[in-house]
């Protein structure tokens, strides 16, 4: 009777080792993202940087560019450098903007050291 409830002997370890692979895989395909993203972000900064060098905004862009590039992402500077430009071009602006991104760009400088400290 009780061999009649018993279930084959499953192995264990190949589910393991798949799961394992899977893992790997989608940290691979996340890296991969975020090299992707960050080269975008290089080359949308550049063009801001430029953009905002004949505006004679440069100190924002340098905030732009640290958000942008080690957030991965750039809604924040780009709010940051659209409330500090609407004073000339008369845009509503997000009173917000600049103290949100001051202090994303502290956060991700903060976390991108940390980073360093630990792969070094």
């Amino acid at each position: 009777m009780e061999n009649a409830n018993e279930q084959p002997p499953q192995r264990w370890w190949r589910r393991v080792l798949w799961q394992k692979i899977a893992m790997v895989m989608i940290v691979l395909f996340m890296e991969v993202t975020k090299l992707a993203m960050a080269m975008v972000m290089i080359v949308t900064s550049i063009a801001i940087v430029n953009f905002a060098t004949s505006m004679k905004i440069t100190i924002i862009t340098i905030a732009i560019f640290q958000d942008g590039i080690l957030r991965h992402h750039l809604w924040g500077g780009c709010s940051f450098a659209f409330s500090i430009s609407a004073r000339r071009v008369k845009f509503p602006r997000d009173p917000e903007g600049p103290m949100r991104c001051l202090r994303g760009t502290l956060d991700s400088y903060v976390a991108f050291r940390s980073y360093l400290a630990a792969i070094l």
